[in-house]
């Protein structure tokens, strides 16, 4: 779902991204040229799962990748069935 979600939002998913912070933990991320890519993904994952994007939205913390923002969620970790 969240796969889908960013592949038509036209964003770059990874499921191995380890942020600020985590101490090499790995998580489900997605690289965005605007805030509109990660809102988009949002809506999108929304209208299969209301509560998968709430969670998401509470726990999307943004990390400065060259001219684009990385968008990640520390406690989404894959392989789980929300990266189909």
């Amino acid at each position: 779902m969240i796969r889908s979600a960013a592949e038509t939002a036209r964003t770059d998913i990874r499921d191995d991204y380890s942020g600020p912070y985590m101490s090499g933990a790995r998580c489900v991320s997605f690289t965005a040229h605007r805030e509109s890519g990660a809102l988009a993904v949002l809506v999108e994952v929304a209208e299969d799962d209301p509560q998968l994007a709430v969670e998401m939205l509470a726990d999307m913390r943004h990390d400065h990748v060259g001219r684009n923002r990385v968008y990640y969620f520390p406690s989404l970790q894959a392989p789980e069935g929300n990266m189909k």
